[in-house]
């Protein structure tokens, strides 16, 4: 299965060390993932944030819509700010993102993990029945809505707003979806060949950083961004 976008993250956290001493979860859900960085780093500044009350509270936590603006003093900034498997659960998402840079240090960090809509899997699956796996045909009343961001989205919106994408991770492998594995040797020259002579001013390199060939298999990806100091913030 190899590891999970959580996994990565803690990773992730763990390199840099001391580098970092606050982190700000949003939105943090049941606050599992914030509260193992509390027992993997005690003592650093912890924040979570959500729609609701989360299950765990070894952190502090703050209640609103993240969709809106954040009712957190400007002059609260974090070195780290995390966003888990969230950015598809509301609307608004340049506004998030803008809100989320507005309270990161300088030299921090933003890290934004989404699900995969690009493997094979998920394409077949439309081409047959006209459904991405996260998002059903037939929706009951009362159950969540979740919207689809694609990550050339994601990454329209960071350029915008004044971020570097630093690194890409694609992770969450299970062994149903090596079944498509042939499949995914075969499309995957097409899809490179497109990426490379597509007109745009994305570089070249940046294009095979974010579809490589693991994103034709990989549930999940993971993106760690740093903020441009020279360009400031986009309203």
């Amino acid at each position: 299965m190899g590891m999970s976008s959580k996994s990565v993250v803690l990773e992730y956290l763990a390199s840099r060390g001391a580098e970092w001493t606050s982190l700000f979860d949003v939105p943090c859900g049941s606050g599992d993932f914030l509260e193992e960085v509390g027992r993997r780093h005690p003592g650093r500044k912890l924040l979570g944030a959500d729609i609701a009350a989360p299950e765990r509270r070894g952190f502090d936590f703050i209640r609103f819509d993240a969709s809106k603006d954040f009712p957190i003093p400007p002059a609260a900034r974090f070195d780290v700010i995390t966003s888990i498997s969230g950015v598809m659960e509301f609307d608004n998402t340049s506004g998030f993102i803008r809100n989320c840079l507005e309270r990161l240090n300088e030299g921090g960090a933003l890290v934004v993990t989404n699900d995969n809509c690009f493997t094979v899997r998920d394409r077949l699956s439309y081409l047959l029945i006209g459904r991405l796996r996260r998002f059903p045909l037939l929706l009951e009343a009362g159950t969540p809505t979740y919207r689809h961001v694609p990550l050339q989205e994601l990454c329209k919106i960071f350029y915008e707003q004044g971020l570097r994408l630093e690194k890409v991770r694609y992770v969450g492998f299970f062994p149903e979806d090596f079944l498509f594995l042939p499949l995914a040797l075969l499309l995957y020259p097409l899809q490179l060949v497109h990426l490379l002579t597509r007109r745009s001013n994305v570089p070249r390199p940046e294009r095979i950083r974010l579809f490589p060939f693991r994103s034709l298999l990989a549930r999940h990806y993971v993106l760690f961004l740093s903020r441009v100091l020279d360009r400031g913030l986009k309203k």
